[in-house]
């Protein structure tokens, strides 16, 4: 589950910022915030739901711009 998962990131924008190995997996990922509900429910239906995506702190990035 968690090599399918990275590989779903690119889909999205996202980056995977910290991976936390216990029972169960935990990544904390960097996404576009009207990327995440497209992302949770790609993510439920690419796992058949053995993956719950939560929504956590918000996070402001500055862009340069060209």
């Amino acid at each position: 589950q968690l090599e399918l998962l990275r590989q779903q990131l690119a889909l999205f924008e996202a980056a995977e910022e910290h991976a936390e190995y216990a029972a169960d997996v935990t990544l904390s990922l960097c996404l576009p915030s009207e990327r995440f509900e497209a992302f949770a429910a790609h993510l439920i239906d690419v796992t058949n739901g053995r993956v719950a995506p939560e929504g956590g702190e918000e996070k402001l990035f500055a862009k340069k711009l060209s």
